[in-house]
């Protein structure tokens, strides 16, 4: 059961009405592979950035990859958008471990802002905006938090 989940229930028996929480039908939040070339990343520095689809990428050394990186398997992972708007990486690699913030995963990891992911020699970090990346309401701390959350109004968001 995720946290919104049982906050949902908790709530729905004392009678308060269910938080909302931030998630995009659209996939938006601007959901990035930020990856730091040569080590150690300082201010300024040259980086490579890969923008995710909503409808997620193919990570791997083979041709048709949406992300195609050398040294790893044919098909390293995969990074889908689930029914509630999270983006997971499903490993899919037999040969190179995949691993996210420094633990091998062998089926599928929620990623989170800051997540950083390892696909054999290569490493990059998982970055979405904050009003896509969690549960809060509307994305905003205005209301307080999860525990004093005051209800808000659905923010009339410009396309």
């Amino acid at each position: 059961m995720s946290v919104h989940e049982e906050q949902s229930g908790s709530q729905a028996e004392s009678g308060k009405e269910a938080i909302t929480t931030t998630h995009d039908p659209d996939g938006g939040g601007q959901p990035l592979l930020v990856f730091a070339m040569g080590g150690t990343v300082q201010a300024g520095d040259p980086r490579w950035v890969f923008a995710l689809k909503p409808t997620g990428a193919s990570i791997g050394s083979a041709e048709g990859s949406d992300l195609q990186l050398r040294g790893i398997d044919l098909l390293q992972a995969e990074i889908r958008r689930d029914a509630n708007d999270e983006y997971i990486l499903v490993a899919r690699g037999t040969d190179t471990a995949s691993k996210v913030n420094g633990v091998a995963i062998s089926d599928e990891q929620v990623l989170r802002t800051g997540s950083r992911i390892e696909l054999g020699d290569w490493a990059m970090t998982y970055t979405r905006a904050e009003f896509a990346d969690h549960g809060r309401p509307y994305g905003g701390r205005a209301g307080g938090e999860l525990s004093n959350q005051q209800k808000q109004t659905r923010p009339d968001y410009k396309r």
